[in-house]
């Protein structure tokens, strides 16, 4: 390894064991010049956003449940129709938010994202 990519390879180290987020811990103990760190930290990664993904799918999904609870309460009158066009509203967000989260997992775990 030339001095200029030890020199890079070493100030790359220094940068990440500064950092505090969970990716750059994937990459903490790593020996930089014997192979590339990026493998791992990808995998790391990919871990990561497909559990920030179920959940979030889990917690829209709960959400939805709920919202759909809501929307079958029996409410007349103006303030009645209000509720219900407010849960109506956070329905569509709920259920984008799920397909959203459903997505992203499905294009996390596809083989697209493996490099």
């Amino acid at each position: 390894m030339t001095q200029l990519y030890q020199y890079i390879a070493s100030n790359t180290v220094d940068v990440i064991n500064q950092s505090d987020d969970m990716l750059s811990n994937a990459a903490n103990g790593l020996n930089i010049f014997e192979g590339c760190p990026c493998p791992t930290v990808l995998q790391e990664s990919r871990a990561l956003i497909s559990s920030f993904a179920i959940a979030h799918a889990t917690m829209a999904r709960d959400l939805t449940e709920a919202l759909a609870q809501a929307k079958a309460l029996t409410w007349e009158g103006p303030a009645g129709e209000r509720f219900h066009k407010d849960v109506d509203g956070a329905l569509v967000y709920s259920q984008a938010a799920e397909n959203g989260a459903e997505l992203t997992l499905r294009f996390i775990e596809s083989a697209e994202a493996q490099i």
